[in-house]
């Protein structure tokens, strides 16, 4: 059952009618809300063969695909114990076929401990907006109801953090950093009060104090920019940089030729799009804005540069541009 507060929003999924039939319980429910979640409540047997399973995918791939702009959320009992959810696989077929679900999606699992009295990880919560979940507990014992299962309560976040905008973010600069000063500054440091103390964490405490004190003194801080990726970076890049993140750890678990090989192609199909968007959006870039709005081209070689001004030559690939019209 999925109830829901009648001041918000909803309409009701519906489901396949292969799904009706067999005994996997789906519930799934849209919440309009500012930014829409899509929320999917089931319940997965144990042993569940692989065709009811298989069906049950098709059925999430269909919520992805029908609400592209909706956050996902499937919440329930899975009945899948033998994934492993650090590396993403598996000993069973069926559990494999959901580890390739959750990979090809570059989804996430944000369960990471026992669900269960017999220690297995059962009810999970899956998003592809890792914003959308928040506040994750797990009451292991005699909260709401007696079961062998445990209760997880968490929040839905119908808006990202508006913190990460309105203050700017600053981080240390280490490149710049004055490392003969700060060691200078340590080896002068009186640590005498670490020497008498019986306390771990006292003694830890005035260590790191020392530590922090020092960083502060002789490593600069810079303003993190606002825009981490570049501007040609698709969402299509960025699904396939998780999934290839994801078969990397799969790989220093498991290095079987089988993977190194999917990793190799992977890799290198990421290289060929990336070159590919990257071209692309300087292409469009030159046709749409040249010769009328120059200062979105200029500004697109300053975030090359990393230059708050336009250097006297421009270098991009093998070629390089110093007149105002090369570049």
């Amino acid at each position: 059952m999925i109830a829901v507060r009648d001041s918000i929003p909803t309409t009701a999924v519906k489901i396949s009618t292969a799904l009706v039939s067999n005994s996997i319980e789906v519930v799934s429910v849209n919440l309009l809300l500012r930014k829409p979640i899509t929320l999917c409540c089931t319940y997965i047997p144990p042993c569940t063969d692989d065709l009811q399973l298989t069906e049950v995918i098709q059925h999430f791939s269909t919520l992805i695909n029908s609400y592209p702009r909706n956050s996902l959320v499937l919440v329930g009992d899975f009945n899948l114990p033998d994934i492993n959810w650090d590396t993403l696989t598996a000993s069973s077929t069926a559990s494999r076929t959901f580890c390739d679900f959750i990979y090809d999606n570059a989804l996430l699992q944000v369960v990471d401990t026992s669900t269960h009295s017999k220690g297995n990880i059962l009810d999970l919560i899956i998003t592809n907006s890792e914003d959308s979940v928040r506040d994750l507990t797990i009451h292991s014992c005699g909260h709401l109801i007696i079961s062998d299962h445990f209760t997880l309560t968490f929040r839905l976040s119908a808006s990202a953090p508006s913190s990460s905008r309105s203050s700017p973010i600053y981080v240390y600069d280490y490149p710049k950093a004055d490392y003969n000063s700060l060691c200078s500054f340590l080896l002068d440091f009186d640590f005498t009060s670490c020497l008498l103390s019986h306390d771990v964490d006292s003694v830890w405490n005035s260590i790191k104090s020392a530590i922090y004190e020092g960083i502060n003194l002789f490593i600069p801080r810079v303003r993190l920019r606002r825009h981490q990726y570049p501007r040609w970076y698709t969402s299509e890049l960025r699904h396939l940089s998780k999934c290839l993140h994801t078969l990397r750890k799969k790989v220093s678990k498991k290095p079987t030729s089988y993977l190194r090989n999917k990793l190799e192609q992977q890799t290198s199909a990421l290289s060929d799009k990336i070159q590919s968007a990257k071209s692309l959006y300087e292409s469009q870039l030159v046709e749409n804005c040249a010769g009328n709005c120059n200062s979105k081209i200029y500004d697109y070689i300053r975030s090359l540069s990393n230059n708050s001004s336009i250097p006297s030559t421009v270098f991009l690939n093998s070629s390089s541009a110093t007149t105002d019209l090369e570049k």
